[in-house]
């Protein structure tokens, strides 16, 4: 009877290799367990913080809907104001162009090679330039 001593042999390693997947099981489902248990400390530490920043964040949100309608107030009015409503009465004063005088012509003459020399506005010309060692052409003043 060959088979008979097949049997025991083969039901010996059956039985190491069934034993082996118990403890395999075994040793998978602690590691389950305790990936759990972590990961409901994980939550409970995640929902904290998610309360902590809900408390922090709970007035500045009404701060940045508060910015938010004065930003739209501030646009519309400036919408208003580029399309002609409400428009401003110009201010009584009015700026005059004084051309600026250059060092080698004190009062104003210029010559052919001369390039354009910057213009100086003021709204008062009673009052005296910021560069007093230039002169200026008293007959522009009229």
């Amino acid at each position: 009877m060959p088979s008979a001593a097949f049997e025991p042999e083969w039901a010996a390693r059956l039985s190491g290799q069934l034993e082996t997947l118990s403890e395999l099981a075994e040793s998978l489902t602690y590691r389950v367990l305790e990936l759990e248990e972590r990961l409901a400390q994980q939550e409970l530490h995640l929902s904290s913080l998610q309360l902590a920043s809900e408390e922090l964040t709970s007035g500045v949100g009404e701060a940045i809907e508060e910015r938010m309608l004065e930003t739209d107030h501030r646009l519309a009015r400036i919408e208003g104001l580029l399309q002609g409503e409400g428009r401003r009465t110009p201010s009584p004063r009015s700026l005059r162009a004084v051309p600026k005088t250059s060092p080698r012509h004190p009062l104003g003459q210029s010559s052919a090679d001369d390039t354009p020399e910057e213009v100086v506005f003021l709204d008062d010309l009673s009052q005296e330039p910021a560069y007093e060692d230039e002169p200026i052409d008293p007959s522009l003043a009229s």
